[in-house]
Parts: C-alpha cells; structure tokens; sequence
C-alpha cells in the first residue's frame, strides 16, 4: 500500500542572491490535499518549482506515490495557482493547444466529449 503521494526530503536550494532553501521536509498522505501557505520570501515557489521539476534542488529529493518523479508523473498532478497562466483573450482552442503537448496520453475525443456536454464551442473564449 502506498503511504504518500508526496515526500520531500532534505530539499535545499541557494541562488546567488543569497536567498537560501534549507533542509525542507514534509509529507502529503495518500488520498489527502494540502495547502502551502506562508510569508513573501519564505521558499514556496522555490519548493513547488522544485516539486513540479522546473528547478533542480542542490540536494534532498521529492518523491510521488513513493517512486522518483519522471514525465509520465508530472502528467498526473494538479496545483492550482494564485494567478492564470493563459491569457485573457485566449480562445478554448488556444488553451488546448497550449495544454495538449504537456500529455502524452492526451485524448481528443474526451476532450471533445467534455465539451459538448457542458456546451462550450471550441472557439468561445
């Protein structure tokens, strides 16, 4: 049975800005949702950077569902953000451009399915 879906380890990270991550360590239980709150400049960016394997620790590790994190395991996490990532104007076939090649197992007719059937055209914005 798997005990996390998330662990981190002895994460650390220096910049040359002198801003150091140091010795962070949690878990997140299996089936359990977190929140990562805190104060401007307190390492949470540096941490979810870290975890979505957009920056590479000095040292310590993450691991999900208690294996190393490869492609196939960012495809299945979800985090929500303070601010949207797409532009205003873009239309729901801008989005699925932008999305799609992120999934390698992305599936057109789902995608279509979930469209129709909360009646969204592909080319509304």
């Amino acid at each position: 049975m798997i005990k996390n879906a998330l662990k981190l380890s002895g994460l650390h990270k220096a910049y040359p800005s002198g801003f150091e991550l140091v010795d962070i360590g949690f878990t997140v239980p299996t089936g359990k949702i977190m929140g990562f709150v805190g104060p401007n400049g307190a390492g949470k960016t540096t941490t979810i950077k870290s975890i979505l394997g957009t920056i590479r620790p000095d040292a310590g590790y993450v691991s999900f569902f208690d294996k190393e994190p490869d492609e196939s395991t960012h495809e299945r996490l979800g985090i929500v953000t303070d601010a949207t990532l797409y532009e205003d104007e873009w239309y729901v076939l801008d989005v699925e451009k932008a999305v799609r090649p992120f999934y390698s197992q992305w599936n057109q007719s789902k995608f279509n399915a979930l469209l129709n059937m909360f009646g969204i055209d592909k080319k509304s914005g």
